[in-house]
């Protein structure tokens, strides 16, 4: 599965709840890491909190007049869970994510989940030129500049 079509998901998710009346809420710290009657696993909003470089992270739901819910963290703007419903109506959760923002930091694939941020792909050689000024970036990707660099968006 490619990382930029969970990206785009993501997005797409988000416009598509909000385009139907959805409300944004800050997940509660009373949900718990049970099943519930549908066997979805609920995440433990607490297991989100964490300040990383100064900024603390979180867990905020999209949830439409379905039921249907997408569920984000702050930390790279990643969609952790997508609950949408089967061709029997029975939501179920379309994406695979962690259950801490912990498991997010220590992944060995950093754009996991992540959404775009400032831009996607490489820049070549780590340097753009704008306006007659060139400008150097750090290089995370042998020679170039891969999806935002050393503290790209995903972080």
């Amino acid at each position: 599965m490619k990382l930029k079509s969970l990206a785009g998901l993501g997005v797409l998710a988000a416009i598509g709840f909000v385009s139907c009346q959805s409300e944004i809420k800050k997940t509660s710290s009373t949900d718990s890491l049970k099943s519930d009657s549908a066997g979805v696993v609920k995440l433990v909003p607490d297991s989100f909190k964490k300040e990383i470089d100064g900024k603390l992270t979180a867990l905020y739901t999209l949830k439409n007049n379905n039921n249907a819910e997408a569920i984000f963290t702050n930390y790279g703007g990643r969609l952790v869970s997508l609950l949408v419903p089967n061709k029997d109506g029975k939501l179920i959760d379309v994406v695979v994510g962690f259950k801490s923002v912990g498991d997010y930091e220590k992944s060995t694939e950093p754009y996991f989940g992540a959404t775009i941020g400032r831009y996607g792909n490489r820049i070549a050689k780590g340097k753009f030129t704008l306006e007659g000024k060139t400008y150097s970036l750090f290089t995370n990707n042998g020679q170039n500049t891969l999806h935002g660099g050393k503290k790209a968006i995903n972080m």
